[in-house]
């Protein structure tokens, strides 16, 4: 129903997929206001403690793991970051990765996500959910912030990626992740993940382009919003991100 979903984020039974699933098991998820613009819920949601969700959460790794393959489960699921806390308290042994990216450009991507998402189900308010989007996840980085300073979450349980290394070199990053964490990584592992990136290059689908002045978005007032998470992580933005602030388009050729 979305052909272009694909260049936003690409989708298929055996790749890895967002573990925010799992959470709609708890009727408490983002994800319903992903699909459809429900403010009362979204508001509702960020003042539960979401511990019974993990729980739930917890307990379909859990069944995923009995008489299955053992290991240790890598999730990623960027809304994690509204409520580390409970996050904590189910999963006391857990290492944290965090990428970073330019976050102007990161809502901008996200809103058209949104609205790509949201097309199969209802109409998207494109130019109305930019800010939306973009108070949230500063409030969302803020949360981030508040729970690393925390004294009972150990510094080393951490490592910050940026977004452009990421792009440049993903095996010597996942290399430097298992090194942080003093998690072996085998060269079986390491030719596989290097086969991996080499057999899906970044604009595998297509180019992700959007414009942030489409979904309601200022690069001064909504970029200033994340001013101490940019300090507190030394972000720059990058030549395509500078781009899409400019001109409205990232400017990546197809």
């Amino acid at each position: 129903m979305t052909p272009d979903y694909q260049a936003a984020h690409p989708i298929g039974p055996e790749l890895g997929q967002e573990c925010m699933a799992i959470t709609e098991l708890s009727f408490e998820s983002p994800r319903f206001d992903r699909t459809h613009r429900l403010p009362d819920y979204r508001d509702w949601l960020s003042g539960r403690d979401r511990l019974h969700s993990y729980r739930i959460h917890r307990e379909v790794l859990q069944h995923l793991s009995w008489r299955g393959p053992r290991g240790r489960w890598v999730l990623k699921n960027p809304p994690h970051s509204f409520w580390l806390d409970a996050l904590w308290t189910l999963y006391p042994d857990a290492l944290f990765v965090q990428t970073h990216r330019d976050p102007f450009t990161v809502m901008a991507s996200f809103a058209s996500h949104n609205s790509r998402i949201r097309r199969s189900f209802t109409r998207p308010d494109d130019a109305g959910e930019g800010p939306v989007i973009a108070e949230r996840w500063a409030m969302g980085m803020e949360r981030v912030i508040a729970f690393r300073d925390r004294a009972d979450v150990p510094a080393d349980r951490w490592i910050d990626i940026a977004y452009p290394d990421l792009i440049a070199d993903p095996v010597g990053e996942v290399s430097r992740i298992y090194s942080h964490f003093g998690l072996p990584l085998e060269a079986t592992t390491e030719s596989r993940i290097r086969a991996w990136a080499e057999a899906h290059p970044q604009y595998e689908f297509g180019v992700h382009d959007y414009d942030p002045r489409r979904f309601g978005l200022d690069p001064e007032r909504h970029g200033a919003l994340f001013a101490r998470y940019r300090e507190r992580f030394e972000i720059e933005p990058t030549a395509e991100d500078r781009r899409l602030v400019e001109t409205g388009s990232k400017g990546v050729g197809r």
